[in-house]
């Protein structure tokens, strides 16, 4: 059974593609067991295991965590705004992508402070990537492949599963054709062009 197929509402031709691009494009290097990565100023990209003096080296204010089994230390998180959400690293989830790339711009626009903000799931690899980049895509005006291409040279190991990447092409291409952005280059040939009318809807 293809389960890509079975679950997406997208054309075999777009799921096998991304697929075996997405398969190339992902690094193959271990996980540490923790490491704490700046993505861009204030805004950090880390695992379960962050610690007390990260949290106060950094002026963090806010926790992003998104994992079903890793509960914030009472501790660490004292003074800071701790968020948890409960999804799985499955490629048969959906992240709210665009509701916490929200979270975190107004997060900053609220702060008077130079506010930090940590997203986090178990390893920092798969889900709090992907809320990562689609911040940076929507907020920084960068392309997925250019959102990607920069969370991965701040965190080298950053491996998002098939789906949450499904996700982010479907984002990328909701960007264009509802706000104006540039016309999306990530597999474009093989990709975008070919099924752009179709994951729109035809809008």
């Amino acid at each position: 059974m293809n389960m890509f197929n079975k679950d997406w509402d997208v054309p075999p031709t777009y799921n096998e593609a991304m697929i075996d691009i997405v398969r190339h494009l992902q690094p193959d290097q271990e996980v540490p067991n923790h490491e704490f990565s700046q993505i861009i100023n204030g805004l950090f990209l880390t695992d379960c295991n962050y610690t007390l003096k990260d949290v106060t080296n950094n002026n963090i204010l806010l926790v992003i965590n998104v994992t079903t089994d890793c509960p914030p230390d009472e501790d660490i998180i004292r003074d800071v705004d701790h968020l948890q959400f409960f999804y799985e690293d499955s490629v048969h989830e959906t992240l709210p992508i665009n509701y916490l790339s929200n979270l975190i711009y107004y997060a900053v626009l609220r702060s008077e402070e130079n506010p930090g903000i940590i997203v986090h799931c178990y390893a920092g690899v798969s889900r709090s990537s992907t809320i990562i980049i689609a911040y940076l895509m929507k907020y920084k005006h960068l392309s997925l492949e250019d959102a990607y291409e920069f969370v991965l040279s701040k965190r080298k190991f950053v491996n998002i599963n098939l789906g949450f990447f499904s996700q982010l092409i479907r984002f990328e291409l909701l960007l264009y054709s509802k706000q104006g952005y540039r016309k999306p280059n990530f597999l474009r040939n093989v990709l975008v062009d070919r099924h752009f009318k179709f994951l729109t809807n035809g809008t």
